[in-house]
């Protein structure tokens, strides 16, 4: 079976490079190719079984462990970007939310402080569901998109942190949540940007390509084209996620080529901390001084009302 874009239909891609799982180390059969039509980039062949390449330790389904001193700084940088988008959500005038990939149920647990929501979560791991319902108390439910069972118009806010480039379905997912919008809600979503500084600088070894968990990447293009096909009109919010936990990872796959650091994980650990620091830096001013290139876009959608609504 020949690969096809989701996006626009074409069947006429180039290859970028070999997959290779830099997190976990997991067997990978698939390529990174980029659509020759639209340019958007994806896995393929797509797993046949993507749960698979979530293991038992992936650390948005089991929270957030108490932190080394060397990793407070992404404790912290973690904690403000989960309070910089509830308040960004609570800018809305809406009541009802539903996160989509809630995980662990950090994020609703974090707006669940600013009174007056329902909030809802939804996620396909049952370990993530589980984590949140014992230790956050949240409501949430086994589930994926599309297929939200929910009905048309029940829900004002759906959000989805870092979750779109994991579906296999993403148009067909967001033409879904559309459909359980209310006509004056909103959706907002995180993807991580492979026009970003830090995609051009460390190429294969982005933390943004995540392969094998991460069947899609998009660029501020492709994603405002995938969001209108949908039913959304989209602009992106800056300043909402800052770089430094992303950068450092993208150091320490980079920095796994040199045998000092590929089986030192102490070594390894500090070098891409103080490596992932200097980047963020160099790239906020870059983002700064040329426009926006961040490596992660906060877009916040609101439906394409029909003649009906």
């Amino acid at each position: 079976m020949n690969a096809r874009c989701e996006l626009c239909g074409s069947e006429h891609c180039s290859r970028l490079f070999k997959g290779q799982d830099w997190l976990y180390g997991l067997a990978v059969q698939s390529e990174v190719v980029r659509c020759d039509d639209c340019g958007l980039i994806y896995l393929w062949p797509q797993p046949v079984r993507p749960l698979d390449f979530y293991p038992y330790n992936y650390a948005p389904h089991v929270g957030q462990p108490k932190p080394a001193s060397a990793d407070v700084a992404c404790s912290i940088g973690r904690r403000r970007g989960l309070l910089r988008k509830a308040r960004l959500a609570n800018q809305y005038q809406q009541r009802a939310l539903l996160d989509i990939g809630c995980a662990a149920g950090e994020f609703i647990a974090v707006i669940r402080a600013l009174d007056g929501w329902m909030l809802w979560g939804m996620d396909r791991s049952e370990r993530a569901v589980r984590h949140a319902r014992q230790y956050f108390g949240v409501d949430v439910w086994v589930g994926d998109v599309p297929g939200l069972p929910l009905p048309n118009r029940s829900i004002g806010v759906v959000t989805m942190w870092h979750v779109l480039e994991h579906l296999p379905q993403p148009l067909a997912a967001l033409r879904d949540i559309a459909r359980v919008l209310q006509p004056d809600g909103v959706l907002m979503l995180a993807c991580p940007m492979v026009d970003s500084w830090e995609a051009w600088m460390f190429g294969r070894y982005w933390a943004g390509y995540d392969v094998p968990r991460h069947l899609f990447v998009y660029s501020r293009q492709t994603l405002q084209r995938m969001l209108r096909q949908a039913g959304f009109e989209a602009s992106e919010i800056p300043n909402v996620v800052w770089g430094y936990n992303s950068a450092k990872i993208s150091s320490a796959f980079w920095l796994r080529k040199f045998p000092a650091f590929r089986y030192s994980p102490f070594p390894l650990h500090r070098m891409a901390a103080l490596m992932g620091a200097s980047a963020a830096m160099v790239f906020w001013l870059l983002s700064h001084t040329f426009g926006n290139r961040g490596s992660v876009a906060v877009i916040v959608a609101c439906k394409r009302l029909s003649a009906e609504e």
